[in-house]
C-alpha cells in the first residue's frame, strides 16, 4: 500500500511452502541456541531488561529515572526506536508459567532461565533447536497450537511471529 506501506504476498503461499522455507536452515532456527544467547547484540538486550525491571522494582523514584534514562540511551545506541518488552517478565515471580510462541533458536527462554525462571514453554515449526532447548528443561512443543497446555500463562510472548503465519487471526 502506498499510504501505509502493509505489504501482503499474493497469493499467500501454501502450508508446505512455509514449512520448506522455515527449515532448519532458517536464519532464526540456525545455530546454537546458546552462541545466539551470547552474542552482544542478544546480551545487550538482556541488559536493557535487567535495567527495566529494576526500574520497575525501584522504591526510589530518582533510582527509577535513573534506571529509566539509562535504559532509553541504550536503546538508542543499540538502534531501538520502541522500548524492549522482554524486561515485563523479569518483574513475575520465578515459577510463572512463560511460554515463548514462535521462539526460534530459543535465545530468549535461555536468557530467563539463566535468571531463574522455570517453569517455561516453548512453540514453534519442528526443527533442531527445540531439542536443544528441551535437553535444557524448557517444556518444548511443535507445530500445532492445539497441543499447548490448556492452562493460562503468566506471560505469552511472540517477536516476529504474525508476519510468518498464513491466517495470523
Amino acid at each position: 500500500c502506498d499510504k501505509c506501506g502493509m505489504g501482503r504476498l499474493f497469493p499467500a503461499p501454501s502450508e508446505a511452502t512455509l514449512h520448506a522455507l522455515y527449515s532448519g536452515g532458517y536464519d532464526a532456527y540456525d545455530g546454537d541456541a546458546q552462541s545466539a544467547a551470547g552474542s552482544p547484540s542478544r546480551r545487550l538486550k538482556v541488559l536493557i531488561s535487567e535495567l527495566n525491571a529494576a526500574a520497575l522494582h525501584s522504591d526510589s523514584l530518582v533510582k527509577q529515572r535513573l534506571l529509566t534514562a539509562l535504559t532509553q540511551a541504550l536503546e538508542i545506541a543499540g538502534g531501538r526506536s520502541v522500548p524492549l518488552t522482554a524486561s515485563a517478565p523479569l518483574t513475575l515471580r520465578r515459577d510463572a508459567a512463560i511460554l515463548d510462541f514462535g521462539c526460534g533458536a530459543g535465545f530468549w527462554l535461555l536468557a530467563m532461565k539463566h535468571h531463574g525462571y522455570s517453569n517455561l514453554f516453548a512453540f514453534d515449526i519442528a526443527q533442531p533447536a527445540l531439542s536443544r532447548l528441551q535437553e535444557s528443561g524448557i517444556t518444548c512443543f511443535a507445530d500445532d497450537p492445539k497441543l499447548l497446555p490448556q492452562q493460562a500463562f503468566d506471560c505469552i510472548r511472540l517477536e516476529h511471529v504474525l508476519e510468518h503465519l498464513l491466517d495470523p487471526v
